[in-house]
């Protein structure tokens, strides 16, 4: 669980990889995770408790770091 605003993740590919963001059980978004970059995986305007689950569709991912606002 997280108390946040914003979650961001920095990431990479070797190939291009989907991965779903469910956000208390709800999908909110797939983003693409190619190069090594920073990808926002849930913004709002009001810092609540919740769950994050990330389900990734390729073995080639690799996530480094995560950082929440």
């Amino acid at each position: 669980a997280f108390h946040a605003k914003e979650v961001h993740m920095v990431a990479k590919a070797s190939q291009p990889v989907l991965v779903e963001i469910k956000i208390d059980g709800k999908t909110t978004q797939t983003i693409q995770v190619t190069d090594s970059a920073l990808y926002t995986l849930y913004q709002t305007s009001e810092s609540r408790e919740h769950e994050l689950e990330l389900y990734i569709h390729n073995p080639s991912f690799e996530a480094f770091t995560f950082t929440f606002g």
